[in-house]
């Protein structure tokens, strides 16, 4: 049996009365046993802590600590999908060796051996969740 690794990127929003976008959690976008498309979404600890954070989906995702997950909709949660974004992405990450910008950002270990697979993976992540 072969398993494929699970693609995950940060979830960002636009808060209001913001103009810039802060990091509301984190999506993993795996497969169940089956090979099923499986999604898990869970909002980061900061955020939460946030007193203007709002929730990304007030039924499917609400504002709480808890890990929701779905398989409908080939993993991916309907907010997720629903905003039909259509602009530029950027694919971004921060390796441990940063010091303080790798600890604010919570990052304690390094998420590929090069810049490039980050690149190369996240383009391969936001295709097949398209």
């Amino acid at each position: 049996m072969t398993s494929k690794r699970a693609a995950d990127c940060f979830v960002y929003i636009t808060l209001p009365g913001e103009v810039s976008a802060t990091t509301a959690g984190r999506f993993v976008l795996g497969a169940t046993r089956k090979g099923d498309p499986f999604g898990r979404f869970v909002y980061g600890r900061s955020y939460l802590e946030n007193p203007k954070a709002v929730a990304i989906d007030p039924v499917e995702l609400k504002l709480t600590g808890a890990t929701y997950e779905t398989v409908q909709l080939n993993g991916v949660f309907g907010a997720l999908r629903e905003m039909k974004y259509d602009g530029w992405l950027t694919i971004e990450s921060f390796g441990f060796a940063l010091g303080e910008l790798s600890a604010a950002a919570s990052i304690w270990r390094d998420l590929a051996t090069n810049p490039e697979d980050i690149a190369f993976e996240g383009v391969k992540f936001l295709k097949a969740s398209a």
